[in-house]
């Protein structure tokens, strides 16, 4: 081991000395080197290649006019005009109206992060379709939000609902339900409002707890809230129902809740029941309603299939005053336990639902709940995709309010894949459609009506983005017809 060292160390000493050899044989060695050098750079000349820095029409989102031209169309500039009262410095460049609008832009194009939205400031392209010469720094986005105060919110929440106004004149008139699901927040600083609270991914950090309402049957993301420290999704229930009922649009009516477990109590569904709603709520697997279970007789039990049985029966929950029916699922799993066991031995998963719903069978409503899985996917891509979960402000009101952009941000892109999107690619996701459509390397040319996107060609996308032109110029008939389908005209 010493030897090796000292070799080491006699090798790094002789490269640190003078080389000492003749001139001529050095002089030869370097030009002997910098043959093989021009003769790799010859073999390079067709990758390596000249770059000039001359082309102000480029764009890193070929698509983006697609999207535009749905804004434009049901001017949520002059929604965001009449609903936002924020007044910036009176030597602003950018007005409070056209910063949001940005940040909806930003967001909508997966750049969340301040820092990130650069992108846009220097893509050209962005800026001539949008018809803007500069766009905001980072800076701009950050003291923005500094001078939110509470009435803003309130505000921008306006904003979404005005946006899920004209999406629910664009669908039918029908009943709904409200998926209603609460996620975690993870803070990683000094965020105002955090706590140290379960936490499944990060065990011991601060978070708080974010409410969320979906409207199953149009997969909008109806409200948000947040419960910072010392409040609970539970606690919060209540006033939380009470404001999604009131954002509700005019063409939908409310027929009842899919309610997750986070908000699993007597009050809270007493309160439900006396609004005659109709609800499916998951029962938390407490340790005495899994004994209740696991006592059940076998012959209590409805097979449903080689894995699953079902049944209902009736139940005291904890601290209730009233027992109530609840619909119990067990389904057979393999238990790995280490140890030796009888081979007869089965062991079951357990589910519990309690459901307002008693004319249906109980693998009815436990099926019904199921379909509450949409929102566990909604929550994902409102994540995933729009970043809703980042907290990177101090203050509360800072970070809600950017959650709340991203929620427009989000419903305007469900509303755009309803409107524009052919049926076959509706079920596309957000990262999809960046990835596919919008976000696609491309030049803008031409001035005024003969302008136009080159872009890399693309098989699909020649099918595709036709089409979503064709969609959206029928849009306009529903635009012009004061927002009211016109097929009478055509009949």
């Amino acid at each position: 081991m010493n030897s090796k060292n000292n070799e080491t160390k006699t090798t790094l000493d002789n490269q640190g000395k003078k080389d000492r050899r003749p001139r001529r044989e050095r002089r030869q060695e370097k030009l002997a080197l910098e043959k093989q050098k021009r003769k790799l750079e010859r073999k390079l000349n067709h990758v390596l290649l000249s770059v000039e820095f001359n082309n102000d029409n480029v764009t890193g989102f070929a698509n983006f006019h697609l999207l535009e031209t749905f804004k434009q169309s049901i001017d949520l500039n002059g929604i965001i005009g009449e609903s936002f009262t924020l007044e910036k410095g009176a030597n602003s460049l950018y007005s409070a109206e056209q910063t949001l609008d940005f940040l909806i832009d930003s967001t909508a194009l997966g750049h969340s992060r301040f820092e990130h939205t650069e992108a846009l400031r220097f893509d050209p392209g962005y800026k001539d379709v949008k018809g803007i010469d500069r766009y905001p720094s980072e800076k701009v986005f950050r003291d923005f939000f500094s001078i939110f105060e509470l009435k803003h919110l309130e505000e921008l929440c306006e904003i979404n609902r005005r946006l899920l106004e004209l999406r629910s004149s664009w669908e039918e008139p029908k009943e709904v339900w409200f998926d209603i699901d609460s996620t975690t927040i993870t803070l990683f600083g000094e965020q105002q409002g955090g706590q140290i609270r379960y936490n499944a991914r990060y065990h011991g950090r601060p978070s708080f707890d974010m409410m969320v309402c979906f409207i199953n049957e149009t997969r909008d993301l109806l409200y948000i809230e947040i419960c910072p420290k010392g409040r609970t999704p539970k606690s919060e229930f209540k006033d939380f129902l009470a404001k999604c009922q009131q954002l509700l649009p005019s063409n939908y009516v409310l027929q009842g809740l899919r309610i997750d477990k986070g908000f699993f109590s007597e009050n809270n569904i007493e309160y439900v029941e006396d609004q005659l709603l109709a609800y499916v709520a998951k029962v938390p697997m407490y340790s005495n309603i899994r004994y209740f279970i696991q006592q059940l007789p076998d012959e209590q039990w409805e097979e449903v299939n080689e894995y699953t049985d079902v049944t209902r029966k009736k139940l005291l929950l904890n601290n209730w005053e009233h027992d109530r029916y609840i619909d119990i699922r067990r389904i057979k799993i393999e238990k790995n336990t280490g140890q030796m066991i009888l081979p007869e031995t089965q062991y079951y998963r357990y589910e519990a639902v309690l459901s307002s719903e008693l004319e249906k069978t109980p693998k009815d409503n436990l099926c019904w709940y199921d379909g509450r899985g949409t929102a566990e996917d909604l929550i994902k891509e409102v994540k995933n995709g729009f970043a809703v979960d980042e907290a990177s402000q101090h203050e509360l009101i800072r970070n809600t309010a950017y959650a709340f952009v991203k929620v427009i941000s989000y419903n305007l892109f469900q509303f755009f894949s309803a409107v524009a999107m052919p049926e076959s690619h509706q079920s596309w996701q957000i990262q999809t459609v960046r990835r596919k459509l919008i976000n696609l390397p491309g030049t803008v040319l031409g001035k005024t009506r003969n302008r136009r996107v080159d872009i890399a060609c693309r098989e699909y996308l020649k099918l595709l983005v036709p089409k979503i032109q064709e969609n959206l110029k029928d849009f306009l008939w529903f635009v012009v017809n004061g927002y009211r389908h016109c097929e009478y005209l055509f009949t």
